[in-house]
């Protein structure tokens, strides 16, 4: 899933969950994301940067534990300076 939203304390604008399969997509939105992208039919990346005004996500959680996932991660965060 990833966050956007203002303050890191503060309750998150949106929660994206990303994933293959619809069947998960559909849980994360029972346990609270308003949007949800299918990766194998949608860009991930373009969603969440056009969802963002292309900021990108203040937060994300990678929890597959494989490198294409930690690098997609780490591409939809938000850049810092």
């Amino acid at each position: 899933m990833a966050r956007h939203g203002g303050d890191a304390d503060a309750t998150p604008s949106q929660i994206i969950a990303i994933d293959l399969a619809d069947s998960r997509l559909e849980a994360a939105k029972q346990f609270g994301a308003s949007v949800t992208v299918n990766n194998g039919r949608q860009d991930p990346l373009a969603v969440v940067r056009e969802l963002t005004g292309g900021l990108g996500a203040d937060t994300t959680i990678e929890a597959v534990g494989v490198p294409d996932t930690f690098e997609l991660a780490v591409a939809l965060a938000r850049r810092r300076s």
